[in-house]
């Protein structure tokens, strides 16, 4: 059974489902705001690392929100996902999916 989180965001229900399969998968992706993908990553800018959120529209390949922060904080995701529905407004029915593995420290190079 699903452990889910409800939370509302802007005016949108999210919620965070435990142990559901990938609902994309086998889904027909044809129009833009369908479903987006998120992701995490780090960089080096100004000789810092900092963390950066996207989140991509699945169908389109764009950036539709993004977040960069000096460190890797609880909100970030969220904050970049705040970001694109303020930007694009989807409708209901709209999924977002991430990778829901916990990000791991690990030792980068210099």
């Amino acid at each position: 059974k699903a452990n889910v989180l409800d939370h509302s965001l802007n005016g949108y229900r999210l919620c965070w489902p435990g142990n559901v399969p990938n609902r994309i998968r086998k889904l027909k992706i044809n129009a833009v705001d369908q479903v987006w993908v998120g992701d995490i990553t780090y960089l080096k800018v100004d000789g810092k690392w900092r963390y950066l959120a996207v989140v991509m529209d699945r169908y389109s390949r764009r950036i539709v929100g993004w977040h960069l922060s000096d460190r890797m904080k609880r909100g970030l995701a969220m904050e970049a996902l705040r970001r694109a529905i303020a930007l694009r407004r989807p409708p209901p029915g709209l999924i977002h999916h991430s990778d829901s593995k916990r990000i791991r420290a690990s030792s980068r190079a210099a």
